[in-house]
This record gives C-alpha cells, sequence and structure tokens, in this order.
C-alpha cells in the first residue's frame, strides 16, 4: 500500500473529505488528491500533521509500518483493564462473603437461647449473672420507688438468694433486696427480673416485680 492508499484509506475511514483535510492542513484540495493518486508526497511537516488529523502516525502514513504500542497497546490496555475489572469483581465477592459471615456470625450468636450459655452449669451460671447484674438491676428497683426513693438510706442485693430460671433466651432472675427505710426501717424483698439476652451472658432487662406482691 502506497502513501497515497494510506492516507485515502484512513481519511475515508473518518468520513472525512479531501477538502476538509486540505481545509485543516492549509493547503488546496489538489494537493490532497494528488497526494492520495501517488503523484506528489507530502512533505514532513504535512505528513505530521496527517498523523494528528487522521488519528495514525508519522511512521504508518510514511511507511506502512505500524509502531508497536499502535497495534499491540490497544491489546494490552484492554487486557490491563480486564485484569483490573476481575480483581475488582474478585475482591468485591471476597468483601461480600466476608460481610455476609459476619452478619452470620453475630446474627447466629445473638438468637441462642440462654442454654446455650449455661449449659450444664446452671447454679454456677446463676451466680455469675447475679454478681455480674445485681448492682444495676438494685439500681433500677430503686429508681422505680419514684418519690420514696428520697426516703432509702441504704440497699444492698443479699448474694445467696438469688434464683433463675430461663427458657429460649429469656431469664427470669430472682433475689432479694433489703434496703432501710427512713420511717419503715429495715425492710427485705423479692424482687423478679425478665432479661432477654442478646449477646453471650449479656442481657436486656425489663423494670423489677416485687414477688408477692
Amino acid at each position: 500500500m502506497t502513501i497515497g492508499n494510506r492516507i485515502r484509506t484512513l481519511r475515508k475511514q473518518l468520513n472525512y473529505s479531501q477538502e476538509y483535510v486540505a481545509e485543516q492542513l492549509d493547503v488546496s484540495r489538489q494537493a490532497v488528491s494528488k497526494w492520495e493518486k501517488d503523484l506528489s508526497s507530502p512533505d514532513t511537516d504535512n505528513i505530521i500533521q496527517l498523523a494528528k488529523l487522521l488519528n495514525s502516525t508519522v511512521e504508518y502514513i510514511a511507511s506502512g509500518k505500524k509502531e508497536y504500542f499502535d497495534d499491540n497497546y490497544t491489546k494490552n490496555s484492554k487486557n490491563k483493564l480486564s485484569k483490573k475489572h476481575k480483581k475488582i469483581i474478585i475482591l468485591s465477592i471476597i468483601i461480600v462473603l466476608f460481610l455476609t459471615i459476619i452478619f452470620g456470625v453475630v446474627w447466629y450468636i445473638h438468637t441462642r437461647p440462654v442454654d446455650w450459655d449455661s449449659g450444664a452449669c446452671s447454679g454456677g451460671y446463676v451466680t455469675w449473672i447475679f454478681d455480674k447484674y445485681n448492682k444495676e438491676l438494685t439500681q433500677t428497683f430503686l429508681n422505680g420507688m419514684g418519690e420514696e426513693k428520697e426516703k432509702i438510706i441504704s440497699i444492698e442485693a443479699i448474694r445467696g438468694s438469688q434464683n433463675a430460671e430461663w427458657e429460649d433466651r429469656q431469664i427470669f432472675l430472682e433475689f432479694d433486696v433489703k434496703y432501710e427505710h427512713k420511717e419503715y426501717g429495715i425492710i427485705e424483698e423479692k424482687i423478679r427480673f425478665i432479661g432477654t439476652r442478646y449477646w453471650i451472658e449479656s442481657f436486656k432487662w425489663s423494670g423489677a416485680i416485687v414477688v408477692g406482691e
């Protein structure tokens, strides 16, 4: 293929007219026509401008030889882009799987019954729960007294009085509370709390219920 053939082929691929090419290069249409008919050849400056205008390279227009990157760069770019997309997809899948596993584990632990924590050691488990929560629950009981709270001099949970039963995710914890009232003296009451398990040996508690009322 001659220089003229290459110029004509590139021009037609872009749907450029000879007039348009001539106008862009500031030459006559007849000059472009002569180039394409191989009646004359463009000088170096015109070849450089043709390469830019026709989205080609100086080497291709002048000699017909495609530069290495001209033929392979696009392929390599596509391969690199494809590999990048694959890595992104694989990474996204890994992240989704990881988050799914984490969510599954968290949800599994969250929905386990109290038996999952207590095992066969029920007595020791009740004591452990009492030791962990008795101060918090005693304060809840005290706060529930309303105005009478101001008349309480001291209050404590009686260790050894604790007892508990549980079903599914709920635990029913009872223990005695002893407090000193400004008007009525020392009072001891058994109170009950209902807890809902939400994590390993962790509960959200409802308000206090005085047993026997």
